[in-house]
């Protein structure tokens, strides 16, 4: 299929570093080079690094990975990464190794985000997405200025109708969604459900951006579980992976999979802001991949989804407990968060929450924070991913007194 229709003017303009196209030639055997401005490896401190895993476990960096990683690569990030996720993806999502797809490695899933987005819009261009949307998304796209145009949604996040709907409506050719523990409502799509959009996708030529930084922190009851990127017939799927729910925030390493064209383009966006992902950061993740392996890391996914599981069971349990009549709200099956509408006549929660809320020591985020349109909101969203389990019954019976409050002045 072309992909020159989505892209944007501004992405279209955008064009290869003359010197990072010569990098590649300075590999060829008995090459002189006298091109590169590479920093010698003499001049850098570093000689060893390891690292020590949980449990004890020392890892060491080979000399040559990190003389790799000490180096400007490339801006898809280091080979042996590149391949190491290729191959991850390939078993997580069932895609056929011989398959012509790319990864391009960024700072976190959001760079790569980010960096689709000036891509594919520009002001004005309509954006179909969620009705409530992720706030550093929104940030992101506020620089854009596209318009936003939100799908008709229920329990398990947008419908294949709704879609449909605002396709007709909006003339959008771009879906931007977050199908997993969706950030801030705790939606996930089932393997049905996105089969049905997919194929509204494929009918109505319509991109998807599959952004799904939550996939691994799922603890609900579908077995196989598919992805957009794993049933993507015409690649019209780029999909968002993050290793900052399963290894680390910090570390921020992240990627996008998808068809060579629009990869490649992304690719030339980082050449021209950052080069590269740190180096540093991805030989680090890639000597834990390598070490653990694929049992290895199925068992420290099951830890973390055991984690993430009963702290979420306990803060249901509070909820229910606390919140009946005050507030409505779905168990999520995966993520870290829980969306209350709360009741009682209260539709803002801003001045709530971020003033009657910091006197009452108890913070959430309002819901005005993930409204595509703007304008008030009656939601919440709570995460039950850091705050201490024997802090929870406190944290939510001060909510409850924070609704009764509210609800009692509005009379």
């Amino acid at each position: 299929m072309s992909y020159s229709r989505f892209f944007s003017q501004r992405s279209l303009r955008r064009q290869p570093s003359a010197i990072r196209a010569i990098f590649p030639l300075t590999q060829l055997p008995g090459m002189l080079s006298l091109a590169g401005g590479l920093p010698h490896p003499e001049s850098f401190p570093l000689e060893k690094m390891s690292l020590t895993l949980k449990g004890g476990t020392q890892v060491d960096i080979s000399s040559q990975d990190l003389k790799a990683a000490l180096q400007y690569s490339s801006s898809y990030g280091l080979e042996s990464l590149q391949a190491e996720l290729r191959a991850w993806m390939c078993a997580t999502h069932g895609i056929d190794t011989t398959q012509d797809w790319k990864v391009c490695v960024g700072s976190g899933s959001q760079d790569v985000l980010s960096k689709a987005f000036d891509m594919v819009l520009s002001e004005g261009t309509p954006l179909l997405c969620e009705p409530a949307v992720y706030s550093g998304s929104l940030a992101a796209l506020q620089a854009i200025a596209p318009k936003l145009c939100p799908v008709a949604a229920d329990g398990e996040g947008i419908t294949a109708q709704g879609l449909r709907d605002s396709i007709e409506k909006s003339g959008a050719k771009v879906l931007y969604l977050t199908p997993t523990g969706q950030n801030p409502t705790g939606t996930t799509l089932s393997n049905q459900r996105k089969r049905e959009i997919y194929e509204v996708c494929c009918e109505k030529d319509v991109l998807i951006l599959e952004d799904d930084p939550y996939y691994f922190v799922y603890y609900g009851e579908e077995k196989q579980r598919k992805s957009f990127f794993s049933m993507d017939r015409e690649k019209r799927v780029l999909r968002f992976d993050s290793f900052s729910k399963i290894l680390s925030a910090g570390m921020r390493v992240g990627w996008v999979s998808g068809p060579p064209e629009l990869v490649d383009r992304i690719q030339l966006d980082m050449q021209s802001q950052s080069l590269h992902a740190s180096g540093l950061s991805q030989i680090v993740a890639l000597a834990v991949l390598r070490n653990l392996g694929p049992e290895g890391m199925e068992k420290h996914i099951q830890k973390v989804v055991d984690l993430y599981r009963a702290r979420r069971d306990a803060f249901v349990g509070c909820c229910d407990k606390e919140l009946r009549g005050l507030a409505e709200y779905q168990t999520p099956q995966a993520g870290m968060f829980l969306w209350l509408k709360l009741l009682r006549g209260i539709t803002d929660t801003n001045s709530l929450v971020l003033e009657k809320g910091r006197e009452a020591k108890v913070l959430f985020v309002p819901g005005k924070a993930f409204n595509p349109l703007g304008g008030t909101s009656p939601y919440v969203r709570a995460s039950f991913s850091t705050i201490k389990v024997e802090d929870m019954p406190e944290a939510v019976s001060r909510l409850r007194r924070l609704i009764e409050g509210s609800a009692v002045s509005m009379l």
